[in-house]
């Protein structure tokens, strides 16, 4: 399994959106939502479950130590309650076809926009939007990417009436 620092973070907004209680704080970054407490978690990692996870400036490419794949796996499998098996379920359903770092970018730029931005109800505005972001959004992320990640996460609830339907609903189970 491949995964970048970019990778790692998005997912662990999108398990926090989905309600669990991560208690990471996300603001607005170059790259996309960057959490410093998730930074932090991850040096804490370093050489235990993850190798190569830099320091923070430069993007760099983390991936799982030797076992820690399996190890989690294994966690997950014994020690898993209902609630976090949903979330962790539905996030992948999320991302899937989207693990790359431009996809995981993508889907998690769109998410953010959509629900921290007042003004950000249509997919127009959504593109608005990122291409105010920075330049580098703008340059980066193609209007058709956009328009799929926006249907995506509609469709799987993340945003728009269904993500408050799907919230509630996750609230209600715990």
């Amino acid at each position: 399994m491949d995964c970048l620092v970019l990778r790692s973070k998005n997912s662990r907004i999108f398990l926090q959106e989905a309600g669990e209680p991560l208690k990471l704080q996300f603001e607005k970054h170059t790259v996309g939502p960057y959490s410093d407490t998730l930074r932090h978690a991850l040096n804490n990692m370093e050489g235990h479950f993850l190798r190569g996870v830099g320091d923070g400036v430069v993007e760099s490419e983390i991936e799982p130590t030797e076992h820690a794949t399996e190890d989690a796996d294994d966690f997950l499998r014994n020690n898993c309650s209902k609630e976090l098996a949903d979330r962790v379920a539905r996030v992948e359903r999320l991302i899937e076809g989207y693990q790359s770092p431009y996809g995981m970018e993508l889907l998690a730029s769109v998410q953010w926009v959509a629900t921290h931005s007042p003004a950000a109800g249509s997919i127009d505005e959504v593109v608005t939007a990122i291409g105010k972001w920075n330049d580098r959004k703008k340059q980066l992320l193609q209007r058709d990417h956009l328009e799929l990640a926006w249907q995506r996460l509609l469709e799987e609830g993340w945003i728009g009436a269904k993500a408050t339907e799907s919230v509630e609903a996750l609230r209600r189970q715990s």
